[in-house]
């Protein structure tokens, strides 16, 4: 027997429904251009979204995103996703963990254009004593792709395994995708797979970089044999010629680059010249 709604499931409800009016009620006033009234309906939308089921990537991404592009225009807008932030960073430097809070504090903090606020106080927390794991992995997590680009590879070295657990979970993607495309993705499984072989390229060669800036070139050589397995292909030796670069292996982007020339066609070689 289901059991009957209590007032603050009604409310909960009332709220998710306004919070969604109040999105499409701040697009429709953006086009007008009610730069006030567009980010009052955009702010009681974020301040109330995780009421919404389902909302996360609206949440995290399109309400904060379409903030931000409101404050290029109307600088109030970028004020109100700097108070949010603020105050998330203070609860998390209280020693606050919680999931929303941190991917809130997150979010606000890619659409500010201030992601190193992040490991600033990573660094602050730690010096401290007072940093949560899970907060830590969390930063380095949000902060992977900056660290490689700045070859800061001391800081995420110890979760390459995690990196790696996520890099074959593509891979379990790509197969299951291949093998088993089902009903409801018959129609799209050349593109879906076309996807997942991009993102195997993508993914891994970010932890291949990794592995290689924690010295485990035997580790490394094994992720890349992994992404030539199921993308054999100019835009995987491209990926992983520059990631050996970064890392300062450039005997092994030689030698990438001369597997290249061994294994591809002419024209998709070419590519790689002309990256």
């Amino acid at each position: 027997m289901t059991k009957p709604y209590s007032s603050c499931d009604e409310n909960r409800l009332q709220l998710a429904q306004e919070a969604q009016q109040n999105f499409e009620r701040a697009r429709e006033l953006v086009r007008t251009e009610d730069h006030a009234g567009a980010l009052e309906c955009y702010l009681f939308a974020f301040d109330n979204s995780l009421a919404v089921d389902g909302w996360g990537g609206v949440r995290l991404s399109y309400i904060p995103g379409e903030i931000a592009m409101l404050g290029e225009k109307y600088p109030p807008a970028k004020t109100a996703l700097e108070l949010r932030r603020n105050a998330r960073e203070e609860l998390i430097r209280g020693g606050e963990t919680n999931f929303d809070v941190v991917a809130e504090w997150l979010s606000l903090n890619a659409y500010l254009n201030e992601k190193d606020r992040e490991l600033a106080l990573m660094n602050e927390l730690q010096d401290s004593g007072r940093l949560d794991e899970s907060l830590r992995e969390e930063i380095i997590d949000s902060n992977f792709d900056r660290l490689l680009a700045q070859k800061r590879y001391e800081i995420p070295c110890e979760y390459l395994d995690d990196f790696g657990n996520n890099f074959m979970f593509q891979i379990f993607h790509y197969e299951e995708a291949a093998l088993f495309p089902g009903k409801r993705r018959k129609n799209a499984s050349g593109s879906m797979t076309d996807y997942l072989k991009i993102r195997i390229a993508d993914e891994g060669a970010k932890v291949f970089e990794l592995a290689l800036g924690a010295k485990k070139e035997l580790q490394a050589d094994e992720i890349a044999k992994r992404i030539f397995l199921h993308c054999n292909n100019a835009h995987a030796y491209s990926k992983l010629i520059d990631a050996a670069t970064r890392a300062g292996h450039k005997n092994k982007a030689r030698k990438l680059l001369q597997q290249a020339k061994a294994n591809l066609a002419k024209d998709e070689y070419e590519k790689i010249e002309k990256a």
